[in-house]
């Protein structure tokens, strides 16, 4: 019996079986499986999943900010057929919770509010380029985030 060389497997059956299925052909050399990028490289415009999530470093700093400042996080599933109303009013309300905090932190000194003084400062943030990149050092945008969020809520405060 000769053997041929195949190129592409697929493997149907009880997940529960695949361990042996691995140990019984892989580890005992029954066939030498090679690696599917190998294969990929050369279809033109297909490219492999990236393991690493672009989005991991952000998600992380996002979680210590929100343990800093005191907002829980939860998992909510993701509803498509939600309307972006819900979306915007919980956007809202966090950037109420910043400006809240923000306003906390300006008071720390003994200092009475005033909402005029507190929009000015947040204006800075975004008119003088030195506390922008202060600002922005670990998130671009958040300049002029936080600025937003002031202009919503500093009469509210």
């Amino acid at each position: 019996m000769s053997v041929v060389p195949m190129k592409l497997l697929t493997i149907a059956g009880p997940l529960e079986r695949f361990d042996d299925v691995v140990r019984a052909c892989v580890i005992d050399q029954e066939f030498h499986p090679e690696n599917a990028l190998q294969l990929m490289r050369s279809v033109k415009g297909l490219r492999p999943l990236e393991l690493e999530n672009p989005y991991s470093a952000l998600l992380h700093r996002s979680v210590e900010v929100a343990d800093e400042a005191g907002i829980p996080l939860a998992y909510a599933p993701f509803d498509p057929a939600s309307p972006l109303e819900d979306f915007a009013s919980y956007f809202d309300s966090l950037s109420g919770r910043i400006a809240a905090l923000h306003r906390r932190w300006l008071t720390l000194t003994g200092n009475r509010y005033d909402p005029g003084k507190h929009w000015g400062l947040a204006a800075l943030y975004t008119e003088d380029p030195r506390f922008t990149a202060y600002y922005d050092r670990s998130v671009p945008g958040c300049a002029w985030f936080l600025r937003a969020a002031v202009e919503r809520w500093a009469e509210t405060l």
